[in-house]
């Protein structure tokens, strides 16, 4: 429980769905927290055998944007033109990163150093596309 008094929940983040384990491991990791990790999987999710995506039913697009720029703005990364209006920064120094590490320590530390050319730029769009 300590954890989420430390980094609570992000609630100018409706309907984000890809990115959130990054997004909530980075704001631990600016806090302070050590990661780690076994060596082997434990558990895994899998995600097909539905016939129906659940995910994307009755989401708000349009704030599911907005979501997903203010995490690429959190984690530092690229945003695509679209979005750069679209950042909500409310009590972003309150539900963002912390101060003890820097973000970039955190992205090097997950194997996503140079995140901004590979990640966040193409695969929200597709989720989208009609």
């Amino acid at each position: 429980a300590t954890l989420l008094k430390d980094a609570p929940y992000d609630k100018y983040l409706d309907y984000l769905f890809h990115g959130e384990e990054v997004l909530i491991a980075a704001r631990l990791w600016t806090r302070g927290y050590t990661l780690v990790t076994p060596r082997q999987n434990v558990v895994s999710h899998t995600y097909g055998g539905r016939e129906k995506n659940v995910y994307g039913d009755g989401i708000d697009v349009d704030v599911a944007r907005r979501s997903e720029a203010r995490v690429r703005w959190l984690l530092d990364a690229t945003l695509d033109e679209d979005n750069e209006d679209d950042i909500d920064l409310n009590e972003v120094n309150e539900l963002g990163m912390g101060f003890e590490r820097p973000i970039q320590d955190y992205l090097e530390f997950a194997g996503l150093g140079g995140m901004s050319e590979r990640v966040f730029q193409t695969r929200c769009q597709q989720r989208y596309d009609q």
